[in-house]
């Protein structure tokens, strides 16, 4: 008899992990469609204070005051970011999710998590706005790689 309960909860426990394989059904949006459709390079930060507008850095230019170049982000459709960050170092272990019907990007790593306002995801530009205050704020701004 206890052979037998063994034998069908061996049973069910191998027929419950064959059924559980298969592909969930994942909608996504045609922002997150377009935001996983590249692999995305910094283009250009734009620091803002007293909402006067001042570039920190773009892309090719020669005179800029940090270094984003190396700077690349994948978003997968499991809220996920395979980065590679200023300094070269690249990483699977942070997140995102789309916001307010798609307005709003909310980016977590190592603890620190940002939301990202006037979101913008097209095919070829991918930019989000960090609010410090109202009239303090830095725009990213990145293209496809």
């Amino acid at each position: 008899m206890k052979k037998m309960i063994v034998q069908l909860i061996s049973a069910m426990i191998l027929v419950f992990s064959f059924t559980s394989c298969g592909k969930e059904n994942v909608v996504t949006s045609q922002t997150q469609q377009a935001l996983m459709a590249h692999t995305w390079q910094m283009e250009m930060v734009t620091e803002y204070t007293s909402g006067v507008p001042h570039t920190l850095y773009q892309r090719g230019a020669a005179n800029n005051e940090d270094d984003y170049s190396n700077i690349r982000q994948t978003y997968k459709s499991n809220g996920s970011i395979q980065f590679v960050d200023e300094f070269g170092d690249s990483g699977s272990n942070a997140s995102y999710q789309l916001l307010d019907n798609d307005t709003k990007i909310r980016i977590g790593y190592a603890g620190l998590v940002v939301t990202g306002e006037n979101l913008l995801v097209t095919g070829n530009q991918f930019a989000y706005t960090l609010k410090f205050n109202s009239t303090d704020s830095t725009r990213f701004m990145f293209s496809p790689l």
